[in-house]
């Protein structure tokens, strides 16, 4: 087995190489693992070169050091091959999907990695390429794309990049009109702020829109947030949508909610898309479920692997 530690040296502010390179170094040094450490020059080139390992055919484990659009470069040079295994070592600035595996501090320990067990997870598929936490049009996406901006100050957390960035998006136009059909259900158009397909429960720097989801369930999480009140109005519902209480029954008049295996969506303009953070303009998409598609590593001693130990593959490839 040959591990492959890949840095991304825009993490954390250019901070995260400093602090994660020395720890896997030292671990390479005290095990004896066959491993290699890659900065990648940008986010293709780590999909590349992951792609090009997995086409060796030898079995590897492949670590994203980064957050979740490094995660989301590694996935896709990794999807398809079954001779790899995926994992995150989170050192991003929302970090959102490594709260599915349980607490940062365990997920950061490079033993845990290496010790981990893989599971079987499923994706979430637009076009040609795919995601491991959520697909999305509208409100969320221009928050997602503008939030760079708000993350450049030093003193500016993730977490707060992102409330900043909801905030200032808030002020302009928040309604897209699109026209949606889940599965073979009726289509149906409405002005929405937010329509998600979820693998994972968390998105957008803490928000837990899909707090029903799971990775390997087989299905996605679709929610829709209908636009029917003024500004003002809606702060309680986007408070409910980052808490994940805006599927109580009490928001059903404005959230509608779905499981499923696909949604198609149409607007008829050029709208935002983010698929697992990375931004792009769409006017027609696709999200729908890859089920068990990719091998996922559980750090030992994280709350998923104490507690889906059932999940994990056998026999393992390390």
């Amino acid at each position: 087995m040959k591990y492959y530690f890949l840095i991304n040296p825009n993490a954390g502010k250019g901070k995260a190489a400093e602090f994660i390179k020395p720890k896997i170094e030292e671990y390479i040094a005290k095990s004896g693992i066959d491993a290699e450490i890659y900065m990648p020059s940008s986010g293709k080139d780590g999909r590349e070169f992951v792609h090009n390992k997995c086409m060796t055919g030898e079995k590897i484990r492949v670590y994203a050091c980064g957050g979740d659009g490094t995660l989301f470069q590694i996935i896709n040079g990794a999807y398809g091959f079954d001779n790899v295994e995926v994992g995150i070592i989170p050192l991003g600035s929302g970090n959102d999907f490594a709260k599915m595996l349980g607490e940062k501090e365990t997920l950061l320990n490079v033993e845990n990695q290496v010790e981990g067990a893989a599971v079987k997870f499923d994706l979430v598929k637009s076009g040609d390429t795919v995601g491991i936490s959520h697909c999305s049009v509208g409100l969320d996406a221009v928050i997602c794309a503008k939030k760079d901006d708000f993350n450049k100050p030093a003193f500016m957390t993730g977490e707060m990049a992102y409330v900043a960035s909801t905030l200032y998006c808030f002020l302009g136009n928040i309604a897209r009109k699109i026209t949606v059909k889940i599965d073979d259900g009726e289509p149906f158009t409405i002005d929405s702020i937010f329509c998600l397909a979820a693998n994972a429960q968390w998105y957008g720097g803490g928000f837990k829109s899909a707090p029903y989801a799971s990775l390997t369930d087989g299905k996605l999480d679709f929610i829709v947030v209908e636009k029917k009140l003024s500004k003002l109005k809606l702060f309680p519902i986007i408070a409910a949508y980052k808490s994940g209480n805006h599927l109580t029954g009490k928001y059903d008049d404005f959230v509608k909610f779905k499981q499923g295996k696909k949604i198609t969506v149409h607007s008829d303009t050029p709208i935002p898309m983010i698929c697992d953070g990375e931004s792009t303009t769409i006017t027609d998409a696709t999200f729908e479920i890859v089920e068990k598609g990719i091998n996922f590593i559980v750090p030992k001693n994280c709350e998923y692997y104490n507690t889906h130990k059932d999940e994990f593959l056998s026999p393992a490839m390390v």
